[in-house]
């Protein structure tokens, strides 16, 4: 981890929000984790953005059904899920 990367983390943790944890099988990394305080924190700026740019996303009604449709066929595509409408093919 850079020194730049490093303190990040040192702020993060001074805040309460990540702790470093040993990794279970490699002695010489460290694994950084949200505490509950910082998947709070994530959780309400998931909501906050959510709420700002994906709710108003500047799309007129058609031309976001019609990114939903396109955007729907490369996940179902990639496997993501199962669309239940064509069949049904990939992940459930």
């Amino acid at each position: 981890m850079s020194a730049s990367s490093n303190s990040r983390v040192d702020r993060l943790e001074t805040a309460g929000l990540v702790r470093r944890v040993a990794h279970p099988t490699d002695g010489r990394a460290t694994l950084i984790e949200l505490t509950p305080l910082g998947q709070t924190g994530v959780l309400a700026a998931t909501d906050a953005l959510n709420a700002r740019v994906f709710t108003q996303p500047g799309l007129g009604s058609g031309e976001a059904q019609n990114l939903i449709s396109v955007l729907t066929g490369f996940r179902r595509d990639a496997g993501d899920f199962v669309d239940p409408d064509v069949g049904g093919h990939g992940r459930d």
